[in-house]
């Protein structure tokens, strides 16, 4: 399309290309958008602005040279009469926007260029915006009552200056006289100052009512139908007529009640020109008028925000409720001095009903009152508007993540509601709107995401023991856990009946484990208490509590809570005896997944206090375990009077005191809490027992524990004491106990030898026997003026014993126990007095001691990487730990048998090393080792390979023996009829270079051969059990390849068991396709390729399966061995004559 722009005109049916170019290079878009502006003013420069009318356009229209059409007919649209108010209201909207793309541009892809030469045109138009466009012009004669007031006023005026000039000019009277006149106009309504304040106004009241109704037709942006907004009454008659319509059994109108109120600055304006004219004297005995200034109803801002605040009430409900046709929304203007301002307007069946109707507004999200496994209880929150016109609500819920909702309806108003019927563990999102008898409000926001709890509350509380300061309480595990849940512990809290139900009044307590059975204590005598019990899942989730058990304590009164109650109430009983024992709540620290030692603590971290380290070493048996648990029953202050004791230290299986029980090294850090019998923390570190029946390798196992503990980033840097304990009834020799000690030092440091602390176990009122002993081992530590060590004696044997009421039995252990109290007391405090030792720099140094030790270890043996006829390539994997200290590795071989190893000879550090001018057919064996600074490490284990041999072709016939094997086997088949078999060993360099023949943890063999020739029973066979189907058929047994193993040798045989060529029913290329997936099922790759053959039935089909072989495998077809079946076909004729005399086909192959 061609457009003229000095004509302003559209030039349809020409243009510069055909119709199917424009069609190819066109591009449509939807452009929705409705726009509407409200226009005061009346003047030719703002109508051209509203159509966007360029300047030069404007006075082409000015001059007469265009017609305008359409819309633009609004310039021509001018008021006929001054008398008249107009407001122009311009509507706009469009719904498309097409345009040409820039593939058409450029003179040589014009069609038809001679439209140049016509010169109809000026432009080309490219795009197209679709839409429509519409002025509404409203026309109000209006009084020339303003007009005329202001006119008289002037006349008025002119009048009284033409009267009294004159006189002051002849000396009548006064220029003051004149001053006095300016003055009253000045002062007279009609000063400019208030008319332009009255002007404002006016312009302020149009703008509140322009805020209303955008308020009032604010739609979404996709909704362009101007049906769906309010409709706007004009005049009070429409509005009956919409009221008095049966269809609509309700009206509800947003009504402006201020509208039509006489202006009072215009009456003023009339009274003071009144006035003006009253006789003379009359006038000069009243004083100038006033001019009252009354606020205008939108200025009195709680009713400008009460309606607004309908406003938005009644558009929020109409986008909801718009449907509903029993139901009419406008917009109207009714005079009404009760309610000033604006006002929401209901009718019911034709009548007012009421002037001030609040319309129920969106409410605020829900409340969550409680929640259960099984339930949700909400609280509404309705918005304060139109919560008075609220009946009932509407509860929509769903699964988070899911689109289905589900609703339901209350019955009343109540701000409470109970959802029931609900999974457990399920996470729920809930919306709401409140209901009047007109509608639905809006939906409240979406809230976010609520589980109902895992579990059931625990039931069936009950009393087991109440005492004056302690209640112990059972009940039943929940009935009801989610699925996924699991009840990690339980938390019991109480109150006292007097403290009320207040929340903050109860006291909480954690079980720590899944245990339905808890005593309360501290609780104070003679007094009633409130107990209920919540479940703890493994999440953190809690169930509700459990129904309230009322329970009072006893009168009597009990010693005073001490810390071993305390940990009584977190340990697990684990010996339900007298006394009882209880585990201590140990907590793991986690460590490095690559060591060996373990780190345990044992409450929370006190860093206001030191912490004193201690190892505890001695021989298997000493009672190690048992004094390191007496420890830690002295610092918690267990009493002997106590009916429970406590284990630092537990294993399942019991063994004797004497018994090892320590397996590697472990640290105990118990940190220090108040009520301990010692002023510090304390770190145990427990070592493995030496000597007995362990040997020397794993004694210096545990000190490469103990380095590898010390060594650890962040691990313990000091050291307090070394504990050394011995029995005291053992006199012998303790030569292992000195060496074992003397590793220690030496390891930790010779410094540590005045830390020494002898600790003898199982002593009794004498002198220990072990002492002399340990004298003439001369045993580093301090000792007393006849040279013997100095020493802490105990006895534990009243530690655990079963507690007897009456006999000796149980005097003697009583003075056991306060025997090692005292000696508790005694080491303790000599280890507050002992120097700390730290241990940095001597660990520093005895890591790199470690790094070189590892070093010298014996490296994992050489690989063979390669085996060709004359030569092996080996390759070394180098340590991981020591490798800094390796300078180079040194590799030997030597034929098996032979005792003397020969050295590769190399240059400089390597670790691929190749080996020449080797003997066919022998074996080799190769192994190495690490080369330090401190010279040559432990030597590998040897790893064996033989030397690949010549081809048959290179040798004559009488030496075929030197490459035939024959092995007699005989396997079972069904009838219990019997195969012997014969097999031989085809010869190639890839057969012998094959990891068939290097030592290895595993073997993997392929069956192939024709239907018929006892291939399965051979798997059978090899495997030694009858895995694979085997039966004399005429067809193939096997049709799917079968893999199994065992253990053949101490070695894994994985044998696969292929389908049989020939097979009557199916094409070789179906077989050749199966037999193929027996490469999956010996990944990554088969050691050799085992064919059964029939001695007589090496024909031409025999030819045609070994091409398909090779078809199938490949290169691995190299590494086939051949294995006659049904050897009595012989007749007893040598397997070595019968290869030699066959046709040259079968020596060929």
């Amino acid at each position: 399309m061609l457009y003229d722009c000095r004509r302003d005109d559209l030039i349809p049916g020409v243009t510069l290309w055909n119709y199917k170019s424009l069609q190819e290079d066109l591009t449509k878009k939807p452009q929705p958008k409705t726009e509407s502006e409200i226009i005061a003013s009346d003047s030719i420069d703002d109508k051209a602005s509203a159509l966007d009318i360029s300047a030069n356009l404007k006075a082409s229209f000015l001059g007469g040279l265009i017609d305008v059409g359409g819309s633009a007919q609004y310039l021509h649209n001018t008021k006929k009469s001054k008398q008249q108010a107009r407001v122009t209201v311009q509507y706009k909207t469009t719904t498309r926007y097409e345009q040409l793309t820039m593939n058409h541009l450029g003179r040589e892809n014009v069609t038809y260029p001679a439209v140049f030469e016509q010169g109809t045109a000026t432009h080309v138009v490219t795009a197209i915006l679709y839409g429509a466009q519409a002025f509404f012009v409203f026309d109000r004669e209006v009084s020339s009552m303003e007009t005329d007031l202001c006119k008289q006023h002037r006349q008025s005026f002119q009048k009284e200056l033409a009267t009294m000039l004159p006189s002051i000019r002849g000396g009548g009277q006064e220029e003051g006289t004149l001053v006095d006149i300016l003055i009253s106009i000045n002062q007279s309504p009609f000063n400019s100052q208030r008319l332009h304040e009255f002007l404002d106004t006016k312009k302020r009241e149009m703008n509140f009512i322009k805020s209303y109704l955008t308020i009032l037709n604010n739609k979404d942006k996709d909704d362009k139908d101007d049906k769906d907004n309010i409709e706007v009454i004009s005049s009070q008659n429409k509005l009956e007529e919409i009221v008095l319509d049966p269809q609509n059994i309700y009206v509800v109108s947003f009504t402006l009640t201020s509208l039509h109120e006489e202006e009072p600055f215009l009456l003023r304006l009339q009274d003071w020109l009144q006035e003006q004219f009253l006789p003379g004297s009359t006038k000069s005995t009243k004083s100038p008028p006033e001019v009252k200034k009354g606020l205008a109803w939108f200025e009195d801002e709680e009713r400008t925000r009460n309606a607004r605040q309908a406003a938005k009430s009644i558009q929020d409900f109409f986008s909801v409720n718009q449907s509903n046709k029993k139901v009419h929304f406008v917009v109207a203007s009714l005079p009404d001095v009760d309610t000033p301002g604006a006002s929401i307007y209901l009718y019911e069946d034709g009548e007012l009903v009421n002037k001030n109707f609040e319309l129920p507004s969106k409410p605020l999200p829900f409340l969550i009152n409680e929640v259960r496994h099984d339930s949700i209880q909400l609280k509404f929150q309705p918005a304060e508007h139109g919560r008075a016109t609220v009946s009932r609500y509407l509860v929509e819920y769903k699964v988070a993540g899911e689109e289905n909702w589900k609703t339901v309806r209350t019955e009343d108003a109540r701000e409470m509601f109970l959802l029931k019927d609900l999974p457990p563990n399920t996470e729920y999102q809930f919306q709401y709107s409140a209901y009047c008898k007109l509608g639905f409000s809006k939906m409240s926001d979406l809230s976010p995401p609520i589980k109902t709890l895992p579990t059931r509350p625990p039931e069936k509380l009950r009393t087991v023991t109440a005492a004056s300061s302690v209640i112990s309480v059972a009940w039943m595990s929940p009935s009801i856990v989610a699925s996924g849940a699991v009840v990690k512990e339980y938390k019991v809290e109480y109150r006292t009946v007097e403290a009320g139900v207040g929340k903050d009044q109860w006291t909480e307590k954690r079980t720590g484990r899944k245990t339905e059975f808890y005593p309360i204590e501290g609780l104070k005598p003679l007094m009633a208490y409130r107990i209920r019990v919540s479940a703890v899942c493994d999440n953190g989730a809690l169930s509700v509590p459990s129904e309230e058990l009322e329970v009072s304590t006893l009168l009597e009164k009990e010693d005073a809570d001490n810390v071993a109650r305390q940990f009584l109430q977190k340990s697990s009983l684990v010996e339900d005896r007298q006394p009882l024992v209880f585990t201590l709540p140990l907590e793991k620290v986690p460590s490095d997944a690559s060591s060996s030692c373990l780190l345990y603590q044992l409450g929370k971290e006190n860093p206001e206090v030191p912490n004193k380290v201690i190892l505890v070493m001695g021989a298997t048996g000493c009672g190690k375990t048992t004094l390191i648990n007496g420890m830690i029953n002295y610092i918690l202050g267990v009493q002997w009077e106590d009916n429970f004791r406590f284990k630092l230290i537990y294993e399942t299986t019991q063994r004797s005191e004497a018994g090892t029980r320590t397996s590697e090294v472990t640290a105990y850090v118990v940190n220090h809490q108040k009520g301990f019998q010692v002023p510090y923390s304390l770190t145990i570190i427990d070592t493995p027992g030496y000597g007995g029946t362990r040997d020397a390798e794993q004694d210096k196992l545990v000190g490469e524990q103990l380095l590898e503990f010390f060594s650890t980033p962040g691990s313990i840097d000091h050291m307090d004491a070394i504990c050394l304990v011995a029995q005291g009834l053992l006199a012998h020799s303790t030569h292992t106990q000195k060496h074992v000690f003397d590793s220690m030092l030496s390891m930790l440091g010779k410094d540590l030898k005045d830390n020494v602390q002898l600790l003898i176990n199982f002593a009794d009122g004498g002198t220990p026997p072990v002492l002399e002993a340990l004298k003439e081992a001369d045993l580093p530590g301090a000792q007393d003026e006849s040279g013997i060590p100095l020493h802490f004696r105990f006895n534990h044997s009243a530690l655990f014993a079963p507690r007897e009421y009456r006999g000796s039995h149980n005097a003697a252990s009583e003075i056991f126990w306060k025997m090692t109290t005292e000696s508790m007391d005694d080491f303790f405090d000599s280890l507050k007095m002992l120097e700390t030792k730290s241990l940095t720099l001597t660990l520093e140094v005895l890591k790199k001691h470690q790094e070189l030790k590892a070093a010298l270890r014996s490296p994992p043996p050489p690989k063979i990487e390669q085996v060709h006829r004359y030569s092996f390539q080996i390759s070394i994997d180098p340590v991981a730990i020591g490798k800094p200290s390796i300078s180079r590795y040194q590799v030997e071989y030597r034929i098996a048998g032979e005792e003397n190893w020969k050295s590769f000879q190399q240059e400089g550090p390597k670790y691929q090393f190749t080996l020449e001018d080797v003997h066919l057919n022998r074996q080799y064996q190769f192994r190495c080792a690490a080369i330090t600074e401190v010279g040559l490490g432990q030597w590998s284990e040897a790893i064996t390979c033989i030397c690949p041999m010549r081809r048959p072709a290179e040798l004559e016939a009488s030496k075929v023996k030197s490459w035939i094997l024959e092995v007699g086997v005989r396997a079972t088949v069904l009838g219990g009829g019997t195969h012997n078999y014969a097999f031989m060993l085809l010869t190639s360099p890839l057969l012998f270079s094959s990891p068939l023949w290097v030592a290895g943890p595993e073997r993997r063999i392929v069956l192939v051969g024709k239907t018929r020739n006892g291939k399965s029973a051979t798997g059978n066979t090899i495997l030694g059990s009858q895995v694979f189907k085997s039966r004399w058929s005429l067809w193939s047994v096997t049709e799917t390849c079968q893999k199994e193993e065992a253990q053949v040798n101490d070695r894994k045989v994985v044998v696969v068991d292929t389908p049989g060529f020939h097979h009557a029913s199916h094409p070789h290329k179906g077989i050749a396709a199966e037999v193929s997936k027996c490469m999956k099922l010996c990944s990554p790759g088969p050691h050799v390729i085992l064919q059964v053959m029939h001695p007589y039935n090496f024909n031409q089909e025999e030819e045609e399966m070994v091409q398909l072989i090779k078809e199938v495998f490949g290169q691995a077809q190299d590494y086939t061995i051949l294995l006659f079946t049904y050897k009595d076909y012989l007749k007893g004729e040598s397997l070595e004559n019968f290869i030699t005399s066959r046709d040259k086909k079968l020596k060929a192959y």
